[in-house]
């Protein structure tokens, strides 16, 4: 899984992090075609897709954010 920032709560706070969040959030709109997979993508979404993955067979080893959310769908 390469996800790129992932959205949700933690308990640490990460101050660098947060503003790439922001600013990736604001960009999202203009982040198309093979920018598309730099969107922010919700830990939660990952993880149904970790688990997608686990119980099924599937031959790709690598996924991208835009990628890990079309498993989800």
């Amino acid at each position: 899984m390469r996800p790129s920032f992932l959205l949700g709560n933690r308990k640490e706070k990460r101050i660098g992090e947060k503003f790439g969040i922001i600013l990736f959030k604001l960009l999202t709109p203009i982040l198309v075609g093979p920018l598309r997979k730099m969107r922010p993508i919700k830990a939660e979404i990952v993880a149904k897709a970790m688990v997608k993955l686990a119980n099924e067979n599937i031959n790709q080893s690598i996924f991208e954010s835009n990628e890990i959310a079309e498993l989800v769908r």
